[in-house]
């Protein structure tokens, strides 16, 4: 009869943790000239500033409600939903979750 009360405790952590993704990590560091380039090839107005201010954004607002996450442990497709869903719980304008996006991807370059 413990069998049951043991695989309820398992499923309910099992499903608490699930929750938990993507993984945390440490905040991710400004981007150099090499994730300058890699966001300009998908927003080409992407500058040092633009990215800064992203970068900036994410620090302040992501880990608001949750550890930083892991840039590189979601696929690079995946971040636009991401930041369509978190942008608006942040309650970032269109231009801050722009500049917030080209820094995580900008970031992924690494």
């Amino acid at each position: 009869m413990r069998f049951i009360p043991t695989v309820v405790v398992v499923l309910v952590g099992a499903a608490l943790f699930a929750g938990c993704y993507p993984k945390s990590a440490p905040p991710p560091a400004s981007v150099g000239p090499k994730g300058v380039a890699a966001a300009q090839a998908h927003a080409p107005g992407a500058s040092a500033e633009s990215l800064e201010r992203g970068r900036q954004l994410f620090l302040a607002h992501c880990n608001a409600c949750h550890g930083y996450p892991d840039v590189d442990a979601v696929p690079a497709a995946e971040w636009q939903g991401i930041m369509a869903k978190m942008g608006d719980n942040a309650h970032l304008t269109p231009i801050e979750r722009d500049e917030t996006l080209a820094f995580v991807l900008a970031a992924r370059a690494h």
